[in-house]
C-alpha cells in the first residue's frame, strides 16, 4: 500500500529485493535477509488462505 507514512514504495521494495538477490548470487553474507523462496510463499498462502473471507471463514 502506497500512502504517506505507510511502508515503502515500489522503488524501495524493488531496490531491497534486487540487492538481496545479488548478495545471494554473489555468495556475499550481507546484512539483508535472504529472498523468500517459492516454498516460503506457498507455506504463507496455506496458512492465510483458510482465514480469507472468500473461502467462507
Amino acid at each position: 500500500m502506497e500512502a504517506p507514512g505507510v511502508g515503502g514504495g515500489n522503488a524501495e521494495n524493488f531496490t531491497f529485493q534486487a540487492r538481496a538477490l545479488l548478495d545471494q548470487v554473489a555468495g556475499v553474507a550481507g546484512s539483508l535477509p535472504a529472498c523468500a523462496t517459492f516454498a516460503d510463499a506457498l507455506r504463507t498462502m496455506e496458512i492465510t488462505r483458510p482465514s480469507s473471507p472468500q473461502y467462507g471463514s
